[in-house]
């Protein structure tokens, strides 16, 4: 079995090194989790992102002060509506008729 499962890895990241390789069709195509493909194969896992978690970029300040600026926004009150008309045939809307 370990012999198996070795030569699946090798194949997993063989195929992984391939441009168009996806981690998700590999793992159904292995019978592996997704997870499992991306531990033998790091590059098929998500990017991480292009700043330090601790730095912000231009775009998220820039954001942030259009969430300030912006009055708070008020509960819509619509009056109660129409009561919805009875859809049932006319045989069964008159129930005491």
């Amino acid at each position: 079995m370990a012999k198996l499962r070795t030569e699946r890895d090798k194949k997993v990241i063989e195929l992984g090194a391939y441009e168009k390789a996806k981690a998700d069709r590999l793992a159904t195509s292995a019978g592996l989790s997704v997870i499992d493909v991306v531990a033998l194969v790091p590059s098929l896992g998500p990017q991480g992102p292009a700043s330090a978690p601790g730095e912000l970029s231009p775009t998220d300040s820039v954001a942030e002060d259009r969430t300030e600026a912006r009055p708070s926004a008020q509960a819509i009150k619509e009056p109660a509506g129409a009561l919805a008309p009875d859809l049932r045939s006319p045989a069964t809307a008159r129930v005491g008729g």
